[in-house]
């Protein structure tokens, strides 16, 4: 038994089961009987139906033990024993033993359960989660630790706490919160979250964040199948928040929380704000979502930190949005090997399929900073030689994901660090650049020309810009926003702040100079 504790806590509630069935398969082998139902503790089995089976199994264990005494003593009684011993004080011994062993084993199986809220690892599928595949178990974890807290006097289930924090990424506020006023005092004056933040998948490869390639799956582009969907009896925002895609400044909250640092790249800077902990404050940590949370409700949303059960209501919810093998879309045979290697038992194959997971996600979110065109003529805007690298790197085979470096001359930092550096020679050149270098290197040095496109900035702006502008977050759209090139680019990319309510910026994550030209152009189309 001490030896089993000192395994991988991963692998000790799986070497439990198999020790019960081993212990069940000994016994029944002990009374004659077949062992075919071995096969119970053998499979992967979830804590349940493990303890289920395993009650049953020892419920025949003891049938047969009765039957086997109720035959000893027919013989005995008949006169066919010919003495006192006949064999059943080592069959109680044995009997006795097995029994011992089994409730030790469960005892200390369910003992694990509880205090690791992880049951037995169950079968991979397309269907199971990526937190579960890489064996973390956060949520797992996080519903237990919810059931030990107490709001308003009581316990309140997981599904109370998912829907409250429905509420408060929609609207701000809980309508009947579990303490407090209600409708509970809303975390922002004017944003919400869904004004900042999809809560669907954006990206089709979700390892490249490039807001063109996302063009395919927004709402509001007329080349999109089903964009005349959006029906009489529901308005455009209600569309936009529960099943469409639009250009927002902010990350999606689809599969947020597989994320394993947030607040990246230029919002690095982020990291130095203090955050809640208890009646303390504290510099936020960008490996945990928590701390993002709060940092988004109170300086982002220009708002509040969040009461403990708000918090924790947003991040049940956001567990509803949590990645599954199948959100992947990986190719079939990749697919059916990863699912191999992780029902395999083996520890070297599993180790390999996790590995091989997280480079089909974001496990963080990348954030470039654009710098303003240098001049605008009409509709065009001529950006600074800066931009016409980025944009070569953002087109370029090898993508920056916020996790790794793209194999090209212009570096860009990781998770955490500065904008990316153009025109920066390879590691190793002496400061010697050859011929194709130096060309390199020069053409980085050119401006980037573009001539907008107002009938593309039409739904763009409808996509990037209406779900602030002319509603209650901000009373300007359309006409009035087509203020100076100078004025709309520096809104655009360094954001704005006036009187404590501002506008965030865009990165090149979130739009590209493409499209803030195209915008522009059909802004000052409205002008005229």
């Amino acid at each position: 038994m001490v030896a089993l504790l000192l395994q991988p806590a991963r692998q000790r509630v799986g070497v439990f089961t198999r020790i019960s069935g081993t212990l069940h398969c000994t016994t029944l082998l002990a009374f004659g009987q077949s062992a075919t139902p071995c096969g119970w503790f053998f499979g992967e089995l979830s804590l349940g139906t493990w303890l289920r089976k395993s009650a049953l199994g020892a419920a025949s264990i003891m049938k047969l033990l009765l039957i086997r005494l109720a035959g000893g003593s027919n013989r005995v009684s008949s006169g066919q024993a010919n003495d006192g011993r006949s064999g059943y004080g080592s069959l109680w011994l044995l009997t006795v033993m097995v029994i011992v062993l089994a409730v030790l084993s469960v005892g200390a199986a369910t003992w694990w359960f509880w205090s690791t809220g992880r049951s037995p690892a169950r079968p991979a599928t397309p269907d199971s989660p990526i937190d579960e595949l890489l064996g973390f178990y956060h949520r797992q974890q996080f519903e237990r630790q919810l059931v030990k807290r107490h709001y308003g006097g009581q316990a309140w289930n997981w599904e109370d706490f998912v829907r409250w924090g429905r509420e408060l990424v929609h609207t701000g506020q809980v309508q009947k919160p579990p303490v407090g006023p209600a409708p509970s005092i809303p975390l922002a004056e004017t944003y919400r979250c869904i004004h900042c933040h999809n809560l669907v998948r954006e990206d089709p490869v979700l390892t490249r964040q490039d807001p063109e390639a996302r063009e395919q799956l927004l709402l509001h582009n007329p080349d999109n199948r089903g964009h005349a969907e959006e029906t009489s009896d529901k308005t455009s925002s209600q569309a936009r928040e529960t099943s469409g895609v639009d250009l927002r400044p902010g990350t999606t909250f689809w599969g947020m929380v597989n994320r394993e640092r947030f607040y990246n790249g230029y919002y690095a800077r982020y990291h130095r704000l203090k955050v809640r902990d208890g009646d303390q404050l504290r510099p936020m940590n960008p490996t945990s979502l928590a701390d993002a949370v709060q940092v988004c409700c109170s300086y982002c949303s220009a708002g509040r930190f969040p009461e403990d059960w708000e918090l924790d209501s947003i991040l049940a919810y956001l567990w509803t949005l949590e990645l599954r093998l199948k959100d992947l879309q990986l190719p079939p045979a990749l697919q059916q090997r990863i699912l191999e290697q992780l029902n395999s038992g083996q520890e070297e194959q599993i180790a390999a399929a996790r590995q091989e997971l997280r480079k089909h996600y974001l496990v963080a979110s990348g954030a470039t900073a654009v710098e303003p065109p240098v001049r605008s003529e009409d509709n065009k805007d001529v950006y600074p030689p800066s931009v016409a690298a980025l944009e070569r790197l953002f087109r370029s085979p090898v993508f920056s994901d916020g996790s790794k470096e793209p194999a090209t001359t212009t570096r860009t930092e990781r998770a955490g660090d500065r904008s990316p550096t153009p025109g920066k020679l390879p590691a190793g050149s002496g400061g010697v650049a050859s011929a194709s270098e130096q060309s390199a290197t020069a053409t980085q040095r050119k401006n980037l020309e573009i001539l907008g496109d107002p009938q593309r900035g039409a739904w763009l702006y409808r996509s990037a810009c209406a779900n602030c502008h002319g509603n209650g977050v901000h009373p300007k759209s359309g006409r009035s926003l087509a203020v100076s090139p100078a004025t709309y680019h520096r809104y655009v990319w360094k954001g704005t702040e006036r009187q404590g309510l501002y506008m965030p910026l865009f990165t090149r994550e979130r739009l590209s100079p493409r499209q803030a030209t195209d915008i522009r152009a059909y802004l000052r189309s409205l002008a005229k």
